[in-house]
């Protein structure tokens, strides 16, 4: 059930266009600083912030923290086996 409960969690993630957008913006441009997302999107920093949150939440982006900036990227050693195929389906979607 805890499975179940996680892919419903995942799939909700992504029912979010503006989730999908910074995915892809993750995609194309590499480990960014949420500044520079928030820039390159065209959202406010609260917004990509919370969205973010909710990505890293569910395990598709990862965080690297420096003594002044947080970092996204992709997550690409996701948890579950088919976080990572769902992934690769969502790149190929991108292109």
């Amino acid at each position: 059930m805890k499975d179940l409960r996680q892919s419903e969690k995942v799939f909700k993630a992504l029912g979010s266009r503006t989730r999908l957008k910074l995915l892809r913006l993750l995609w194309q441009e590499g480990e960014l600083p949420v500044t520079l997302i928030a820039r390159r999107s065209g959202m406010t920093i609260a917004r990509v912030s919370r969205n973010l949150g909710i990505l890293e939440n569910v395990g598709l982006v990862k965080t690297k923290e420096t003594r002044t900036w947080v970092f996204y990227s992709i997550n690409t050693n996701p948890s579950h086996p088919w976080q990572g195929l769902l992934l690769k389906l969502l790149k190929e979607g991108f292109k």
